[in-house]
């Protein structure tokens, strides 16, 4: 027994065990008291200890007296051969292998098999899995090169294996991809978590990822190898430009790198806003209008607060891609909360009177509500706690610029709709020198920052319609 209080793995002492044998192209060992065709398909001068021999149920019973091994007598050998193979063979170094055996046993046999590996075709062989099914898979070693794949099969009782075979796997270099790492946003605010992204992973690929401020200061490491993906925890950083850096490495390749950049900005918010995602698919003003009240207190359902805005569900008059006649947006919610705003519409929403009405309804403050907002006066609000409720257009999840035609409402009112995307709301609730925090209704979006430019050229869509309250 070791210190440990395990067995040592003590190769069998010739006198007792094994005796090699040489058969033409292949070298293997055969054990006393078991039949040829229970070889244990080992190259010759490679022996397993006592232990792994008990594991593999190849010795029947306990060691005798002179300290040798007792074997199994012997057994009847149903099962003559097994063919192995490795699907898929070539593969690149570090990717999964499925083993699969076909065994020749009689049609009653209900045969069970042990999986051993070994890196290249001379060195010793490691124990992988002991009497299990027919199929087995692998996670291959990093380092190309060559590995084979050893089965015993045995029809049980599982005491000696009745046939062996093996296969030969080539393992080839990983192909990997255009090394490339991104940050989560561009512009972030020290203290906040920041995820970093690399592409171009393959098997076997680690990461590791550094952070320096400006371009010529020294790296600080952020993580070591491990997974292409990192939250970073940016306390402490300070404001102004940064550089990220990625390295991958892999086995047999030198470490490739790649930059990104980012910016941490001071930044000003609007304290105590709970961020909501819209319940409804069309229904985007509302859950703005219930993100605004929640920074004064006010805490309603969006079911309660769109019910309050007077849906008007009839559809409109269409002619070709064109709206002719429909509902009017600043006294209703137009359309079906959980329809349509790209082609052919069946929803559109809501705009800033009836959004202000409901506010104030509802126990909010109002500050203002109209159009011609302009953006200097929308970020002297949002830096002095006020929460803005801003008109933009929007096509797929992205903030875009576009132009204006009109439908002609119920009432008489000419309505304005984007040409690009559809008419959205968001609530602006952060500023900083260059970029603008919104906590967007969209649950594919959510809480983001974009650039001032970006977001002055979509908020000039509806003519920066917009609704400050408190």
């Amino acid at each position: 027994m070791s210190r440990t209080g395990h067995p040592r793995e003590t190769p069998i002492p010739a006198e007792r065990g094994p005796r090699a044998v040489t058969s033409p192209g292949e070298s293997a060992i055969r054990l006393h008291g078991i039949a040829d065709r229970a070889a244990a398909w080992l190259p010759a001068g490679r022996w397993l200890g006592i232990s792994a021999l008990v594991t593999l149920g190849v010795l029947a019973g306990p060691l005798s007296p002179g300290g040798g091994p007792v074997l199994a007598a012997d057994v009847a050998s149903p099962c003559t051969a097994v063919t192995v193979t490795a699907t898929p063979s070539p593969v690149p170094a570090g990717q999964g292998v499925t083993i699969q055996a076909a065994p020749t046993c009689p049609s009653d046999a209900t045969p069970a098999y042990s999986y051993f590996t070994r890196a290249g075709t001379r060195g010793p062989w490691t124990l992988r899995a002991a009497w299990i099914g027919a199929t087995w898979t692998w996670a291959t070693p990093g380092t190309p090169g060559t590995a084979q794949v050893l089965v015993w099969v045995t029809d049980g009782p599982h005491t000696v294996p009745q046939a062996g075979g093996l296969t030969t796997i080539t393992l080839t270099t990983p192909v990997c991809g255009r090394l490339t790492v991104a940050p989560g946003a561009a512009v972030a605010v020290p203290g906040s978590a920041i995820a970093l992204q690399a592409s171009g992973a393959c098997p076997g690929a680690r990461f590791a990822f550094f952070a320096r401020p400006g371009s010529a200061r020294p790296w600080h490491l952020l993580r070591g190898w491990g997974a292409p993906t990192l939250r970073w925890n940016s306390a402490g950083w300070p404001v102004g430009p940064l550089q990220v850096l990625a390295w991958r490495g892999t086995a047999g390749r030198p470490a490739i790198q790649a930059i990104a950049q980012l910016t941490l900005v001071r930044a000003r918010f609007v304290s105590g806003v709970v961020y909501h995602a819209q319940v409804y698919a069309e229904d985007c003003e509302t859950a703005a209008l219930q993100m605004a009240l929640s920074h004064e207190g006010i805490f309603r359902p969006q079911p309660s607060l769109l019910t309050a805005e007077h849906v008007a569900p009839r559809l409109p008059v269409l002619r070709g891609s064109a709206i002719l006649r429909w509902g009017d947006p600043y006294t209703s919610f137009v359309g079906w909360r959980n329809g349509q705003s790209n082609w052919p519409a069946t929803s559109y929403g809501t705009f800033n009177t009836n959004i202000a009405r409901v506010a104030r309804a509802t126990g909010g403050t109002v500050l203002w509500s109209g159009t011609g907002l302009g953006l200097p006066a929308l970020y002297a609000d949002v830096s002095a706690s006020h929460p803005v409720i801003a008109w933009v257009a929007s096509n797929d999840g992205h903030l875009v610029a576009s132009r204006l035609a009109y439908w002609r409402a119920w009432d008489g009112r000419w309505i304005p709709y984007p040409t690009v995307g559809y008419e959205h709301a968001v609530l602006v609730v952060g500023v900083t020198p260059g970029a603008v925090r919104l906590d967007n209704p969209l649950p594919m979006v959510g809480p983001q920052w974009v650039s001032k430019a970006a977001f002055a050229a979509t908020f000039r869509t509806f003519h920066d319609m917009a609704v400050v309250l408190r």
